[in-house]
């Protein structure tokens, strides 16, 4: 569109209700309420627009959207490792990850993800077993697994029955092509892990991650380990008394928002 046109369909953006707009080029952004009435507000705006206009919107999840729209900036989610929505434009680096989550799995924002991230950035290289591989147990988007190529190097299986989970990865895997080599998915379940593993990580309802902890405890070389979280802050005690009953020792934990992390070891025998 031209200048005009541009500044025209700002004023109707701003009429419309939309939070905030700006012309940048020949293009206009517009931040608006994360509400139904928006979307139906967009779809009748490229309805009615002249020939050519394409609306793109994408959800903005953060504690202050406006400044997030204005300035993007990647968010620090662990020592040496930084998080960016796809929606900011930012790019990938050797310190940062690009996840583009859509509408099916989370990009890296729930505090459960958060926490399993700041754990692993807690693994020094030297702390990790010989063993080549590591694993993403349910990886969905994939931010676990591209988060553990990009610290360790190593190769990463992402794990997920759900074959909506192996393009939801390759979407991040093209944002990210400084991880994405190190990472193959395998539309699986845990129990096709074979080990010796490295280090496992595992953001899952306690109950699926308990059955997957009995698995793991074989797979995950001695010395390796398993990076948990999934499950709220009350059932932290019993779930890490069940882990140690199957041969690991809990080394560190986190809590955020009602939610717990934990760092477990397995035992060198």
């Amino acid at each position: 569109m031209d200048s005009q046109q541009a500044k025209n369909l700002a004023r109707l953006f701003r009429k419309a209700g939309a939070v905030r707009v700006m012309i940048n080029e020949r293009e206009v952004w517009s931040l608006w309420p994360a509400e139904e009435a928006s979307q139906a507000i967009l779809d009748q705006i490229q309805a009615d627009g002249q020939p050519g206009l394409s609306l793109r919107t994408r959800r903005i999840n953060a504690s202050d959207p406006l400044s997030a729209w204005r300035e993007p900036s990647p968010e620090p989610v662990g020592q040496g490792l930084n998080l960016a929505p796809a929606w900011m434009g930012l790019p990938a680096g050797p310190d940062t990850l690009v996840i583009e989550a859509l509408t099916a799995f989370g990009g890296g924002d729930h505090p459960s993800t958060r926490l399993n991230l700041e754990l692993i950035c807690q693994i020094r290289q030297d702390d990790l077993p010989s063993a080549a591989w590591l694993a993403d147990v349910g990886c969905g988007t994939g931010v676990l697994a591209l988060a553990l190529a990009l610290k360790t190097g190593r190769r990463v299986l992402a794990v997920d029955p759900d074959p909506a989970a192996g393009r939801a990865l390759a979407r991040n895997q093209k944002l990210n092509p400084l991880a994405a080599p190190k990472v193959y998915f395998v539309r699986a379940t845990h129990a096709i892990l074979a080990g010796p593993l490295a280090l496992a990580a595992a953001n899952l309802p306690e109950p699926i991650l308990r059955n997957a902890a009995q698995h793991l405890s074989t797979r995950i070389a001695p010395g390796g380990w398993l990076i948990a979280s999934g499950f709220r802050q009350e059932a932290q005690e019993d779930l890490s008394a069940y882990l140690y009953s199957q041969g690991f020792e809990l080394k560190s934990s986190q809590q955020a928002e009602g939610w717990s992390g934990l760092a477990l070891r397995r035992a060198i025998d």
